[in-house]
């Protein structure tokens, strides 16, 4: 008898911890549905707003086709961002109140779908913003409920940054390098250039060919000029010489005569 009840005690708080391992398990199970924030997160140069998106994940112990709403503050680096635009999707309605920061969204149907999105963001670039800065966009305390103990509190945030400037490399034209290559409109003009240079040395160079020709004559002309006189002073010398010769001759046999008389 008193083996009986030692079996039945066992047996019942056997049974009892199963129960409760069961219902903690299905408790850490239930009231789970993932919530996700996408987007960019760089964006180009001549980018003006960027969209993000608010959506639901797995439904993890939750049915679908329920009703749900949420409600998030939202904290936005007001050096990248100019405004905030929430509108909701796929039948979910969105209100943000931009005095106070706060997004609320609900989906009064009982609709509600695991991997669907719920909201779309829509965040204005201030104008000033400079290549490789970033900003942060959250949506803090993001609370998940339906209408009976569902309650999901989850912190959501996004870095976007705008991207580097890229130095652009020219077209590559057949048989030139991009560092050979020049503007069209540059290169036209250096080549008009260069036509009127050539154009101007060739009626440049007959004159002075001719130049050169005259400079030749007229050294020519002055060697000859220069020339005249010590041909005209040699002549005078081989003259002066024989006269002188001549007169030596008389005046010797002049005197020679003079003797014998």
């Amino acid at each position: 008898m008193k083996k009986k009840v030692i079996i039945f005690i066992v047996t019942f708080f056997m049974i009892l911890n199963v129960f409760s391992t069961y219902k903690t398990v299905n408790a850490e199970t239930k009231n789970n549905i993932e919530i996700n924030l996408k987007g960019n997160s760089t964006v180009k140069q001549d980018t003006k707003t960027i969209e993000l998106t608010l959506s639901l994940g797995n439904f993890v112990g939750v049915e679908e086709n329920i009703v749900l709403g949420y409600e998030a503050n939202v904290e936005y680096d007001k050096k990248m961002f100019s405004t905030v635009k929430v509108e909701g999707l796929n039948g979910w309605t969105a209100s943000y109140e931009s005095t106070t920061n706060v997004l609320i969204g609900e989906l009064p149907t009982a609709t509600a779908r695991a991997n669907s999105d719920i909201a779309k963001i829509t965040l204005t670039l201030q104008s000033d913003v400079q290549p490789g800065v970033s900003g942060v966009f959250k949506l803090n305390n993001l609370q998940l409920t339906d209408s009976e103990d569902l309650d999901i509190t989850v912190n959501k945030s996004i870095t976007i940054t705008k991207e580097t400037e890229v130095e652009k490399e020219p077209e590559k034209q057949e048989g030139q390098t991009p560092e050979k290559q020049k503007d069209p409109e540059k290169q036209t003009q250096e080549e008009s250039k260069t036509q009127e240079e050539q154009k101007a040395q060739q009626q440049k160079q007959p004159a002075t060919t001719q130049q050169q020709k005259s400079n030749t004559q007229n050294t020519t002309a002055t060697k000859k000029v220069s020339n005249l006189p010590y041909a005209g002073l040699q002549n005078f010398i081989v003259i002066t010489l024989l006269i002188v010769f001549i007169t030596g001759v008389l005046a010797l046999i002049r005197y020679k005569t003079i003797k014998i008389k």
